[in-house]
């Protein structure tokens, strides 16, 4: 058994022997004779113990099934991306003036581009 002393230094682990070991103290509980007369306690350490395990298991898992989600959405989110950019770029490209011109070319619609800028109309009403 270890005790802890204080000292003007700091803490200091001293081992104090009293013949008692860890090797002593697990062997008096594994033993058969105590698990004769605490049978109960044992049983509920050893559903403790799997509960414990089962718990482990499931938060892994689970854990595990979170990261390939994150994983999945990241992708998704990368493929949306790249998808917004071409459709971005090529309909900017659609309504350049070069290309609405040929395209007016293309289907024989007969629209000229114009010549001069266009020129704001005002009208005035009457406030009788």
């Amino acid at each position: 058994m270890k005790i802890f002393k204080q000292n003007n230094i700091g803490f200091i682990n001293e081992k104090i022997d009293s013949g008692v070991s860890w090797k002593n103290i697990i062997s008096k509980y594994l033993s058969a004779k105590a698990f004769r007369e605490n049978r109960n306690g044992y049983i509920l350490v050893l559903l403790g113990l799997f509960f414990l395990g089962l718990l482990t298991i499931y938060s892994n898992y689970n854990a595990e099934r979170l990261v390939n989600n994150v994983k999945r959405l990241e992708k998704m989110r990368k493929d949306k991306r790249a998808e917004y950019i071409s459709s971005s770029s090529e309909l900017m490209r659609m309504t350049q003036q070069s290309a609405v011109i040929s395209l007016v070319e293309e289907n024989n619609l007969k629209l000229e581009p114009l010549k001069f800028p266009p020129e704001k109309i005002e009208i005035e009403y009457d406030q009788d």
